[in-house]
């Protein structure tokens, strides 16, 4: 569940930038700006020195669907499994899509994986580092 992720100044993991310049500036117990996008909610905080939480809750209900962390000295994103909604993603690992009740299963045949989160289509994208969507 862990990914060579690009380090925290790319935070959040949901591939935009906008927080890029800030992610760094953010003191611990703080958050970013809260940010909508695909009915979610979705807030960063900086949990500690080196952790950002990322927290995405329906913006309706306030029902949590996913938290992860990203550790911005190894760049690596952990998925919280007792904080994901398997209901509301799916997985997808290349061109294949899995339910995301097989999150541990998936995980387990992906070398090194990484995860890219896609709020508008529900999807977590799972990838092997040498994969990565930053990789050269």
């Amino acid at each position: 569940m862990s990914s060579p992720a690009p380090p925290a100044p790319n935070l959040p993991p949901d591939g935009s930038s906008s927080a890029e310049s800030n992610a760094t500036e953010v003191a611990v117990g703080e958050s970013l700006p809260t940010r909508l996008k695909g009915g979610l909610e979705i807030k960063t905080t900086r949990s500690k020195e080196h952790l950002f939480t990322t927290v995405y809750a329906d913006a309706d209900t306030g029902e949590v669907r996913l938290a992860l962390q990203v550790d911005i000295r190894t760049g690596q994103t952990a998925i919280d499994p007792r904080r994901l909604d398997r209901s509301f993603w799916t997985l997808v690992v290349g061109e294949d899509r899995y339910p995301a009740s097989k999150l541990e299963r998936v995980l387990g045949h992906v070398p090194s994986p990484g995860i890219e989160v896609h709020p508008e289509p529900r999807e977590l994208r799972i990838y092997s580092d040498r994969d990565a969507p930053n990789a050269q």
